[in-house]
């Protein structure tokens, strides 16, 4: 699931948020951050991947299976 946010600061908190659930209740996990949120190319709009483990949150945050239509993809790390 990907969460999208009218407010970078509200992406980037989340990806801190994710960042700390995970160092917490993840075994083994040691990355220095979870990931960098995707800008809209269309509009102002910042997008973060969730884990699978908080694929299912609900709250004020929109959630989409995929990017919308103008998002520039994400690099794919390997």
């Amino acid at each position: 699931m990907i969460a999208i946010f009218d407010v970078e600061a509200k992406a980037t908190a989340c990806i801190a948020s994710i960042q700390a659930y995970l160092i917490l209740n993840r075994d083994g996990y040691n990355a220095d951050r979870w990931s960098m949120h995707n800008k809209s190319e269309s509009a102002e709009l910042w997008a973060v991947s969730l884990p699978p483990e908080l694929a299912e949150i609900t709250g004020e945050i929109e959630l989409v299976e995929q990017y919308p239509e103008g998002w520039r993809k994400p690099v794919e790390m390997t």
